[in-house]
């Protein structure tokens, strides 16, 4: 198995989200903190690989947003950057 890619999805101001996920021929796997396939999509020859990533991190944190699954729940903390 190799190196998950991430997707950070914008949930809204000032809220984020990051999901993992790897890609197993044709199947975008979406892997949980501990390595284990959560959810898993088939794709098509042109599918957009990020933006289906980017839905099934937000449906996988509605499922589990009582319960505390890292990277899938946790907000994302953004520096403060401005225009020197």
């Amino acid at each position: 198995m190799g190196t998950p890619e991430t997707v950070v999805v914008h949930l809204g101001p000032d809220r984020f989200t990051v999901g993992y996920y790897m890609i197993e021929g044709n199947e975008l796997q979406m892997i949980g903190p501990h390595g284990d396939i959560v959810r898993s999509h088939t794709l098509r020859p042109d599918d957009n690989v990020k933006a289906i990533a980017s839905v099934l991190t937000k449906e996988i944190r509605k499922q589990f947003r009582g319960d505390i699954i890292e990277g899938f729940s946790d907000p994302l903390v953004m520096p403060e950057v401005g225009i020197a």
